[in-house]
């Protein structure tokens, strides 16, 4: 799966430990879990590597860890702050 964020969204994070994300008036606080995973997006990780990651760091069952991923992209991608496309593949 490719994502792109998208252009102009601003990450804020405050001295609480919450991530704010911001496009055109909109805005939108992320938990501990949605900011591990933005953080992947915006370093360019897959989200197999995203998804690793928090397993290991979280110590929860991976099943557990992709539906969140999966629910967390397309609250993202309703709301217009990445797209999702399927990734391309060599023919």
């Amino acid at each position: 799966m490719n994502i792109q964020i998208t252009s102009g969204v601003e990450t804020r994070v405050g001295e609480d430990g919450i991530w704010r994300l911001t496009l055109d008036g909109f805005h939108i606080a992320l938990n501990t879990v949605g900011g591990r995973i933005w953080e992947g997006l915006q370093k360019g990780q897959s989200v197999n590597e995203i998804g690793s990651s928090m397993v290991r760091d979280f110590s929860v069952p991976r099943a557990r860890v992709d539906d969140d991923i999966a629910q967390f992209l397309v609250c993202l991608r309703d709301n217009f702050l990445i797209s999702l496309a399927p990734s391309e593949t060599a023919t």
